[in-house]
């Protein structure tokens, strides 16, 4: 019973990998919305120097008030620079938040934030709209069972800002 148990973890170790080297390949843009100021920054994902993604320090940034538009847009722009410009510069130095907001490391950026992550699947033209947890207070965190939206490209800006924006009240 146990061996049946462990094939079945490992199967599913295997199949977790594999899906997390497509979403790797994929455009995305993490979106983080601070809960005390509202203030969203939209940071492109990149491909760095040793293969994996990573994030860009072209950042967006949304200063309330937005509207649900404002957001489905930014969305849409900073999906486009992770299209546009998939390989992080050499010359990039630092790290985003210390460009957003001058703090010296994650954990402090990410201590007043919500986060979600959005995927652009090109060949099924749909964003994967992921809903992240807060784990602890080192990171977030993805489980089968939250929320997760799968919509086509065309959506509109507005639909696409609401999506996001509901989604953060689900993120705590």
């Amino acid at each position: 019973m146990f061996r049946l148990f462990q094939r079945k973890k490992l199967e599913d170790n295997i199949e977790n990998k594999q899906y997390n080297e497509i979403l790797l390949n994929l455009p995305s843009v993490a979106v983080y919305k601070d809960f005390k100021t509202s203030l969203i920054y939209f940071n492109p994902s990149v491909i760095n120097p040793i293969g994996c993604r990573s994030t860009n320090n072209k950042f967006i940034k949304l200063v309330p008030p937005y509207t649900d538009s404002d957001v489905g847009k930014a969305i849409k722009e900073a999906i486009q620079i992770s299209i546009a410009e998939p390989y992080l510069p050499n010359d990039v130095k630092g790290d985003f938040w210390v460009e957003a907001e001058g703090v010296k490391s994650m954990i402090s950026f990410i201590r007043t934030k919500l986060f979600i992550n959005v995927t652009q699947n090109v060949k099924e033209n749909s964003y994967l709209i992921s809903i992240m947890k807060k784990y602890k207070t080192t990171g977030y965190t993805h489980s089968k069972n939250d929320p997760e939206y799968l919509v086509d490209v065309t959506i509109n800006d507005h639909e696409l800002g609401q999506i996001v924006l509901d989604g953060f009240n689900e993120c705590k």
